[in-house]
């Protein structure tokens, strides 16, 4: 919904929620807000502010938050934001109150292409019912010419002392390809006192200690960051990849990555931890004259405990500019290998999208997932249906 007046404020209103109802089992059923804010701008002023359930933050970690957001642009090159709130969990159902036990604030400075720069630096310090989890500063940004894009990420967490995230990337285009290259160190997850929570000593204890407050009551701050540190994973990953563009109708990406990871064992602790991947992807795009789409993409996972295999297929035709139509095919395969364990699942599905005049459409999807298991060589079928209905204002 939007309200704009001439000459002055730009008021727009969005909306995004979701409800699932299990026929089944009526008590699954679950509803999520995922946006409900209103953002209002002046042009003459340059400022913008949003209020509500909001997107994204600056520094990328949380998916949503309530609150609020100021931003002011006075170059148009140059941005700042500054915003407060509550973090949004993501994997929560059936939330739509504000958590008022974590409160976050940041503010960010944007670049908008100055001098081929671009991207954002940020300041951003979370609680935990008044109990700073994580106080960080950080980097995205990219330079960007006319055939090279180098990026950069970097978070450095002023508690701990210690970087959260590196990333060096290169992207060089020349002729109808575009090579990619990066390497990333990143620790998993970021640091922040909440993570002491994962220690298995917290879990056998008598009684189990499953909140920070509890925590904090039996342990220094120190104590509570020497636990955190423990329970915290480093990865390495390098990564290569090749676009190319043959002709405005196929388009094809090879990509390869490797890395070491980390991960913690009970008894064991910290084990290091290898694995790839590979990937290849094609399109096609109105080969055939019919306003189809195919895509096809192969993904090969090798890793030190396990090893996965994914196929993923998809043909869309356009009827017209009122009826999209697609069918998809969805092939999976797990193996444990420390145990010979394997699962493989095939997933075909269609979808349907009938646009009305005025622009309101509504859809239509299906899958049939048939799932085998080696340990009981039977396999689950199921069936998933959605419909949809997109109402524009």
């Amino acid at each position: 919904m939007r309200w704009k007046k001439s000459m002055g404020g730009d008021l727009k209103i969005y909306f995004s929620g979701m409800y699932t109802h299990d026929f089944l089992i009526p008590d699954n059923s679950n509803y999520r807000l995922k946006k409900l804010f209103a953002d209002w701008s002046d042009p003459r002023s340059l400022i913008d502010l949003r209020i509500g359930r909001q997107p994204a933050s600056g520094n990328t970690l949380f998916s949503r938050f309530d609150g609020l957001a100021f931003g002011l642009r006075p170059f148009s090159t140059l941005g700042l934001t500054a915003s407060v709130g509550f973090p949004v969990d993501p994997f929560d159902r059936n939330k739509i109150q504000i958590q008022h036990d974590r409160l976050f604030y940041e503010t960010y400075l944007s670049v908008y292409d100055l001098y081929h720069l671009g991207g954002k630096i940020y300041y951003t310090q979370e609680f935990n019912n008044g109990f700073s989890t994580r106080n960080a500063v950080g980097l995205n940004g990219y330079w960007l010419n006319d055939s090279v894009n180098i990026s950069s990420i970097v978070d450095y967490d002023l508690g701990f002392k210690k970087i959260n995230d590196k990333l060096l990337g290169l992207e060089y285009h020349y002729s109808i390809a575009s090579y990619v290259a990066a390497v990333e160190y990143r620790r998993n997850p970021f640091l922040d006192y909440d993570t002491a929570l994962l220690a298995p000593s917290l879990a056998v204890a008598t009684p189990p200690i499953t909140s920070l407050d509890v925590l904090r009551e039996t342990m220094t701050r120190s104590d509570i960051k020497t636990l955190a540190l423990d329970n915290t994973t480093n990865s390495l990953e390098g990564r290569l990849g090749i676009t190319i563009d043959f002709t405005k109708v196929w388009h094809a990406d090879l990509r390869y990555a490797h890395a070491n990871n980390q991960s913690i064992v009970f008894n064991d602790g910290k084990v290091n931890k290898k694995g790839d991947r590979y990937s290849v992807f094609i399109s096609e795009r109105n080969g055939l004259h019919w306003s189809e789409i195919w895509t096809l993409l192969y993904l090969f996972q090798p890793s030190t405990d396990y090893q996965t295999t994914t196929v993923t297929s998809s043909f869309s035709k356009y009827w017209g500019p009122e009826t999209q139509t697609s069918l998809r095919c969805r092939w999976e395969r797990f193996e444990i290998k420390t145990s010979a364990t394997q699962s493989t699942r095939l997933i075909p599905g269609f979808t349907l999208i009938y646009t009305f005049r005025g622009g309101i459409s509504v859809g239509l999807d299906a899958d049939y997932d048939m799932d085998k298991n080696s340990t009981t060589n039977d396999t689950v079928k199921t069936v998933q249906t959605r419909t949809s209905v997109t109402i524009p204002f």
